[in-house]
């Protein structure tokens, strides 16, 4: 878990291992290898933390660098697919069995984007959320694991793409969310 601080030296900007804030600027070195934030710290993809070392290659605080700005969803995307140390935990997305269009179209989208940054989705593989989060992620060309709580694959969704038919009923809900990297 990251601390955050606040003000000074313990700028969560500033402080070694911390996450870069949500609005500092990200950058690719041109190879394509590291990632930096806006006070030139470089993120170590196989220890998953920020250094405090700044890389020739990559921009100083307030510097223009050589390196490619880009967004938190880019930057995910080049964890997962380009440096080589994917994470491996796939990405919980759960709600209601009856969700409203609404409900249903916003799972439907998280899903699509959590596997376009090249995240594996989990879920609980039936109908309604679940349902709509295996179409966004499979439309995506992503992974969608169906946690079931049935002892029959054959009651997953048709979009779930690998479907794991537990037979232990709700206790399910419990392997997803301590399966899962995050719960949306």
């Amino acid at each position: 878990m990251t601390k955050r601080r606040t003000g000074g030296a313990g700028d969560p900007a500033t402080v070694a291992g911390a996450a870069p804030a949500a609005h500092a600027a990200l950058r690719l070195d041109p190879a394509r290898t590291a990632l930096s934030d806006a006070a030139g710290r470089v993120f170590d993809p196989g220890s998953r933390r920020w250094s405090a070392a700044v890389r020739d290659t990559m921009p100083a605080a307030g510097g223009s660098g050589r390196g490619q700005r880009v967004e938190l969803q880019a930057a995910a995307r080049w964890l997962q697919c380009e440096s080589g140390h994917p994470v491996r935990v796939p990405v919980a997305v759960i709600g209601p069995r009856d969700p409203t269009a609404a409900q249903y179209a916003a799972a439907e989208a998280v899903a699509h984007g959590i596997a376009r940054m090249g995240f594996a989705l989990i879920c609980g593989g039936r109908a309604g959320v679940m349902e709509a989060a295996c179409k966004g992620a499979r439309a995506a060309g992503g992974v969608a694991i169906g946690l079931l709580p049935d002892a029959d694959p054959a009651c997953a969704n048709p979009w779930a793409s690998v479907v794991v038919a537990t037979g232990i009923g709700e206790a399910r809900n419990a392997i997803i969310a301590r399966s899962a990297l995050c719960l949306v």
